[in-house]
């Protein structure tokens, strides 16, 4: 083959080589944005997130004042053999847990209590506010849809609300907004008093390599009627969580045996009741994120340690 013609030829063919790298990236790219949002989480594996916890009172203009602020730590541990079997632990964000629960975890992310019985109950645990269902996940590649959710942090009989959601974003950590539109009132049982919640929003990254939420964004504004002489004060309450990662957390079987003993002892505690001796010497010697639990769940009866 003359000289020339060769190099045409490599050129020709150096050309396809990139023309079919490049098509196959641009696949690629396209089949990760299109990826599904669907919650994993493998048994043994335990996920970590922070939640920051800031909150003001408004001001007759309408302002916010003085800001607070709390941080917390939050921990999904898969416990098998389903894959949707798991725990929701919560606690400062330094130091040990200091409450558990048993939970139901499907790929859609819509979690539910799981009682010791394995029945499931209504809505899923929350911390200061904070609900995994407040990040409803699509179907598929919707880019808008309605969907409703259950916020434990409502009474009972207001929990389920509707929504309506936009994926802000596409990729390997497609983002959403969630708006609430509709607000919620209701008169505390306890004190009798007048409550409300509005101007709900949600704004959130999902993980779809992981598997798991990467950050969230949720602010609302709560209005809550004052002891006599009377009138209204107003909060603006901002939840923002972060991944932190996750980690194999040692055997499901272990896991799910200290995972039943921290529930028996959540609910001995919630009862403002010590739990038995022998029940908090098993929990004392559960691995990974359970370890210090025993003592977390005892810090919630003060005295009674």
């Amino acid at each position: 083959m003359p000289t020339g013609a060769y190099r045409s030829s490599r050129r020709l063919w150096w050309t396809i080589g990139v023309f079919i790298a490049v098509l196959a990236a641009g696949l690629g790219l396209f089949a990760l944005a299109l990826r599904s949002c669907r919650f994993v989480l493998e048994p043994g594996q335990a996920a970590t997130w922070t939640l920051t916890v800031r909150s003001a009172s408004l001001l007759q203009d309408g302002k916010p004042g003085m800001e607070r602020s709390a941080s917390h730590r939050i921990v999904l541990l898969g416990l098998g053999p389903e894959s949707s079997s798991a725990a929701w632990l919560a606690g400062p964000a330094s130091g040990p847990a200091t409450s558990l629960r048993l939970i139901e975890l499907p790929s859609d992310g819509r979690l539910r209590h799981r009682g010791r019985d394995g029945r499931l109950g209504e809505g899923a645990p929350q911390l200061a506010g904070f609900d995994f269902n407040l990040l409803p996940l699509p179907l598929a590649a919707e880019q808008e849809w309605k969907p409703e959710v259950m916020w434990a942090a409502l009474p009972e009989g207001r929990r389920t609300v509707a929504c309506s959601v936009k994926r802000m974003r596409m990729g390997a950590r497609p983002e959403f907004k969630c708006d609430f539109p509709v607000s919620v009132e209701w008169v505390d049982p306890t004190t009798g008093r007048y409550r409300q919640v509005r101007e709900l929003t949600s704004t959130y990254r999902f993980d779809t390599l992981r598997g798991l939420p990467y950050s969230a964004r949720i602010a609302f504004t709560m209005r809550e009627e004052l002891p006599p002489p009377g009138g209204y004060a107003s909060r603006r309450i901002v939840l923002e969580l972060a991944w932190v990662g996750s980690e194999d957390a040692g055997e499901p079987r272990g896991l799910r045996e200290a995972a039943a003993d921290g529930a028996a002892a959540e609910s001995w505690v919630a009862n403002q009741r010590r739990p038995p001796d022998a029940l908090l010497a098993r929990l004392r010697g559960a691995e990974g994120p359970l370890r210090g639990l025993a003592d977390g769940l005892l810090s919630r009866l003060g005295g009674q340690r």
